[in-house]
Order: structure tokens, then C-alpha cells, then sequence
């Protein structure tokens, strides 16, 4: 039986040497997801390239997120259009999507998938949207059984027909979906114009549990409520039907209070398949983007270093980090191939070594420690790290 290096390389000789080194970098990251990739890809007779999720998806598990990553970027190679640091993103996609009409349908693995983080749940639906619009087919998807119901809480199924297929597995969730969580968390939701902005924000000040959490759990009073939304989950949300050109999805999660749960918070998860932090910039500033990498142009927007207009705030991702930061909260943020924040960097994501690094769009968490936990901070700075 072939190799899956040699199933998959089909085009040219330095694809065919790229792949190789991607797949070996696969199985060095994760070996028992490399395995199950390799089986499946490896003696797929229907021509079907199939993504393996990790057993366990979560943002800060470098390994994990590094192993989807690395698919993503040998699919790219296998259609002969891999992602390089320099390139025009809105040009790359242009060319990514043009060219691709009609290739092979694309297969999703979360078969054993045991955890997955809230930012990975949009995660996968910005894949997945991706993925369709790769394939120009819906996205066929192994779950796991044992998930589903879980997803469901999480509204996951809600707009997952719009790019996945829909087999019996999940035609139920789809009728009947669980909302048992619904006191703690604003399930995912789309984001796709400023309508859907204005519902999202409406729905957590109108939600009376949601409030009562926030006042009791993490001292808000009715203007930082109002702040939180406003300053934080709009500001950021905005940033989608304004800046990316695509959609995006959001979670608002109130994390139970439990005993061996080291540090209870409010977690916000936005992620959207766009252009990017830097292209977005790069197309109103040229001559102020055009040297800057990836991971420079993030940090500037981190610490407010880049031009806005005259008589106007700076607002979106800055203004969020400066109401977080009341609160000791901290904000994650990917962005097409780099990451920065406040828990750390990857200078080297912007290198053409690192190239693998891609995937679509934007990615931002936001963590909130609850008014007991800040508190507990006296050097005034009240900064919180979860690793």
C-alpha cells in the first residue's frame, strides 16, 4: 500500500518534497493524530481528503492547533497552492477559490475528539467554510458520538448545514437542540453584518441570568455592563462585517464555578475567516503596512501604535484590552499566521520556515477572572495567567 506521502503528492516534485517534510513534522507535533491521518488519506479509494482533529482541541495546546495547521497547509500544497508570508491575502484567496471549482470533497475526522475549547468550536466552523468554498462542496464530518449533545449546547448545529453535510447523526440536533447550559453562555453565533452585532449585544443585556452573573460573579454594575458589551464584545464583533470581508462566529462563555477548577473566569471567543489583521490594515495604509510582518502589525494593534483618522478613537481590539485589563483579563489573538497577546509571542511565525502557520482569518479570546480572583492581585497590575 502506498505511503500517504505518496497519495497525496500528485503534482509536482517540490509539492511532492513539501508535503513529505509537512507530514514528517505532522507525526513529530502528534503521532497519534499523524497515524490516524495517514491511514485515512493513505487508503482513501474515494479520493476524499480527510482533516484528523486532535483527541484534545484547544487554543493554547500548541501541539494540537500546530497539527490542524499542518493539514490545512498540505491540502493547500496538494492543489498546488500553498501559503507564503508575503503574498496579498484577499489576491491569494481570489486565486485559491477561483481555481479549485470542482476538486475533490474535503472529509472533517472528529471521530475522537474528547475536548474541544469554546474558540475551537468557531474554529471549526471557519474551517469548515473555508473548506466549502475550496471544495464547492459541503464538508462530510465524522463526530463523536459522546460530543454531540455538548455541541448542541453550544448551538453548533445551527448553522453547520450551511458548509457540513447532515447525516442522521446530527439531524436531531438540528430539530431539537440542547439548551441546557443557556443561563451561562450566549451559544455560537454568526456574525455577517452589523445586524447581527446589534442582536448579539441585545441578547446579553436583555439576558436576565447572564446579567445577574456578571453582577454578582464579577462586580459589574450597570454601566460596566454596558461597558463589557459595548467596549469589548461589539467593538471586536464589528471588526467582521467592517474589516475582514467574511463572516464570523462568537461564544460568550461563563465558566461554573467549580472546586478544582483553578481559576473560574468569563471567556469570549470570536473568530472569523477574513483577511486578517494585516491585510485589513495593509489596504488603508500601504505605505505605513507593506514591510511590516504579520506578527508586528498585531502587536501595533495591541498597543495602539497604528494611524487613525483625525478626530476619531481608537477602537475595536484596543479598546476591548484596555476594559479587560480593569479586570485583570488578558486577549489572545491570531491572526492568518501570527499570534501575540498577553500570555506570549511567536516571532517566528512570520518566517518563511513557518509558512505551515496558515489559516484563515482571525482568531480572539478574551478571559475575564471573576471579581474574587482580581482582587487577590495587589501589585496593581492584576494581571492573570491560566498556564
Amino acid at each position: 500500500m502506498a505511503s500517504v506521502e505518496q497519495s497525496l503528492a500528485k503534482r509536482t516534485p517540490d509539492e511532492g518534497r513539501k508535503i513529505k517534510t509537512l507530514c514528517q513534522m505532522l507525526k513529530q507535533r502528534d503521532e497519534e493524530t499523524y497515524r490516524r491521518f495517514a491511514e485515512t488519506n493513505a487508503s482513501s479509494e474515494d479520493q476524499i481528503f480527510t482533516v484528523v482533529f486532535p483527541t484534545d482541541f484547544k487554543f493554547q495546546y500548541y501541539r494540537s492547533l500546530d497539527s490542524i495547521l499542518i493539514q490545512l497547509q498540505i491540502l493547500l500544497c496538494q492543489v498546488g497552492q500553498s501559503y507564503r508570508t508575503d503574498c496579498d491575502i484577499e489576491d491569494y484567496y481570489e486565486r485559491l477559490f477561483q481555481r479549485q471549482r470542482g476538486s475533490k470533497p474535503l472529509r472533517f475526522d472528529l471521530s475522537r475528539t474528547s475536548f474541544i475549547g469554546d474558540l475551537e468550536l468557531t474554529m471549526i466552523h471557519t474551517l469548515g467554510y473555508f473548506c466549502q468554498k475550496l471544495s464547492c462542496c459541503k464538508i462530510q464530518t465524522m463526530f463523536n458520538l459522546d460530543k454531540i449533545e455538548w455541541m448542541s449546547r453550544w448551538n453548533f448545529f445551527e448553522h453547520y448545514d450551511e458548509w457540513g453535510e447532515v447525516g442522521d447523526d446530527v439531524k436531531h440536533m438540528l430539530l431539537y437542540p440542547d439548551t441546557r447550559d443557556s443561563e451561562r453562555l450566549i451559544p455560537i453565533r454568526k456574525i455577517s453584518d452589523y445586524s447581527d452585532v446589534d442582536r448579539t449585544a441585545g441578547e446579553l443585556i436583555e439576558a436576565k441570568k447572564i446579567t445577574d452573573l456578571l453582577k454578582k460573579q464579577y462586580g459589574m454594575d450597570g454601566r460596566l455592563i454596558h461597558g463589557f458589551v459595548t467596549d469589548v464584545i461589539s467593538e471586536i464583533c464589528q471588526n467582521i462585517p467592517e474589516h475582514s470581508k467574511s463572516l464570523g462566529f462568537i461564544i460568550v462563555h461563563a465558566h461554573p464555578e467549580l472546586p478544582d477548577q483553578r481559576i473560574p473566569d468569563i471567556e469570549i471567543s470570536i473568530s472569523d475567516c477574513g483577511i486578517g489583521i494585516r491585510q485589513s490594515l495593509l489596504d488603508r495604509y500601504p505605505s505605513r503596512y507593506e514591510n511590516e510582518s504579520h506578527h508586528k502589525v498585531i502587536k501595533s494593534v495591541l498597543e495602539g501604535r497604528f494611524p487613525m483618522p483625525h478626530g476619531q478613537h481608537r477602537g475595536g481590539i484596543l479598546r476591548a484590552k484596555d476594559f479587560v485589563g480593569q479586570f485583570g483579563g488578558r486577549i489572545d489573538i491570531r491572526s492568518i499566521c501570527a499570534k501575540a497577546g498577553n500570555l506570549s509571542s511567536y516571532d517566528d511565525y512570520d518566517t518563511p520556515a513557518r509558512f505551515w502557520r496558515f489559516f484563515p482569518g482571525t482568531q480572539v479570546r478574551i478571559m475575564i477572572p471573576r471579581l474574587s480572583v482580581a482582587s487577590a492581585f495587589d501589585d496593581g497590575k492584576r494581571f492573570l495567567s491560566h498556564e
